[in-house]
């Protein structure tokens, strides 16, 4: 008889932590069905069940991606990861993701599930396991049917406080860095289309002269189909800076130099246009006109162009230091600079490795040749972190021409 492991849920969103427990059962089952459904205790979930159900399809793309680029990226997975992973890669019906509006046994029953598995963390879950499983029993026992009720730990201690409602807490405090590790890149990158509205916004009544009606929703609307579904250079990628650039502020007696809202906007549109010759210049000349008798028109463009890699002017300001030192920050970032790395290679597709190798390594070159972050504060923290992860990026490429 197959064995089928049903792995019920809200994952809202889904986690590393919900991921290493498909894994886990991949290592144990014939197959796995990941459950989404509503769950009468929260009132209102953050995304909506379809988009629940594709960001749980998009995560497992994510971690097969780092998992196929381990080697370059440097992800880390665990035994059961790898086999886990391995098993999908060759063959994708293992899983199947499904959305279910009925009790979870009887979504478990009707999918052909022989065992209904559950998460175990360290701490805090044995109350509530302990009711869920009598409960189920109970609904089990009136259909006359049977599951078996398989409790499968979190297999690390470091995911133990891992959760949805954790990411989630951690996105509302804006520390949008720290709830990067918690979730797959494209689920972190569709939940800043959530956190970041209301700050562009605020960005945009201070910058954007004239009458509004309507015009930062429209304005946001535009950029989010500009960025969301890049690779890097995306909304997480906007977070990022944003995050930083509070850090700065809260920490540094240079920010009063900066003027917020307009380092903002600019910080905002600084990859609008991506991927092509003179991006920067061509970011400039799309929202140019909204600025056409602001005197932040200046400021706005030469912020945007101080974003140039490798630099075609001076940065001589403090605001034109900082917005260069939060977009190149990701390269003293240890925990996260694999997922750039490969998020920076998937924006290149068109590239065979040879190619896109040459342009890496002359990027990485040229920034270990000069100077890479400009502010005391960013250079302090980040500068030693920055040149290991390059040289070891570096060295890779290398390699691979030999």
């Amino acid at each position: 008889m197959e064995k089928i492991a049903f792995y019920a849920g809200s994952f809202d969103p889904f986690t590393v932590g919900h991921f290493r427990i498909v894994c886990e059962a991949l290592c144990s089952y014939d197959k796995v069905i990941v459950g989404i459904g509503e769950n009468p205790d929260k009132k209102k979930h953050l995304f909506g069940i379809k988009d629940r159900k594709e960001l749980v399809r998009q995560s497992l793309q994510d971690f097969l991606n780092l998992w196929q680029h381990r080697r370059f990226c440097g992800y880390a997975f665990s035994v059961s990861e790898e086999k886990a992973l391995a098993r999908l890669e060759a063959d994708p019906g293992c899983l199947d993701i499904v959305s279910y509006d009925c009790l979870t046994v009887d979504a478990a029953l009707y999918y052909g599930a022989t065992a209904l598995i559950r998460g175990k963390r360290i701490v805090g879950d044995d109350a509530d396991e302990m009711y869920q499983s009598i409960i189920n029993k109970q609904l089990l026992a009136v259909r006359r049917r049977s599951l078996v009720m398989d409790l499968i730990p979190v297999p690390q201690e470091n995911l133990t406080y891992i959760s949805s409602s954790a990411f989630r807490n951690l996105c509302k405090l804006e520390e949008y860095i720290a709830a990067m590790p918690y979730v797959a890149p494209r689920v972190h990158n569709a939940m800043m289309k959530k956190c970041l509205k209301k700050t562009f916004i605020e960005a945009y009544h201070e910058t954007v002269p004239g009458y509004f009606d309507g015009q930062p929703e429209n304005a946001w609307n535009d950029l989010c189909a500009a960025y969301e579904n890049r690779p890097w250079h995306n909304l997480s990628h906007l977070a990022y800076g944003i995050n930083l650039f509070n850090i700065f502020c809260r920490l540094s007696g240079e920010h009063k130099n900066i003027p917020k809202e307009p380092f903002l906007f600019a910080w905002f549109y600084h990859d609008y246009v991506w991927g092509e010759d003179n991006a920067e210049e061509k970011s400039i000349a799309k929202i140019i006109g909204r600025l056409y008798i602001n005197q932040k028109k200046d400021l706005v463009a030469k912020l945007i162009r101080a974003t140039v890699h490798p630099p075609k002017m001076s940065r001589e300001t403090v605001p034109e230091k900082l917005i260069n030192d939060i977009d190149m920050a990701i390269l003293g970032d240890e925990l996260n600079y694999g997922r750039y790395c490969l998020g920076i290679r998937n924006e290149y597709p068109a590239l065979n490795e040879k190619a896109f190798a040459s342009g890496r390594k002359s990027f990485l070159q040229n920034c270990l040749e000069a100077e890479i972050f400009h502010l005391p504060f960013f250079k302090e923290m980040l500068e030693e972190t920055a040149r290991h992860n390059m040289q070891k990026e570096l060295q890779y490429w290398q390699n691979r021409s030999q």
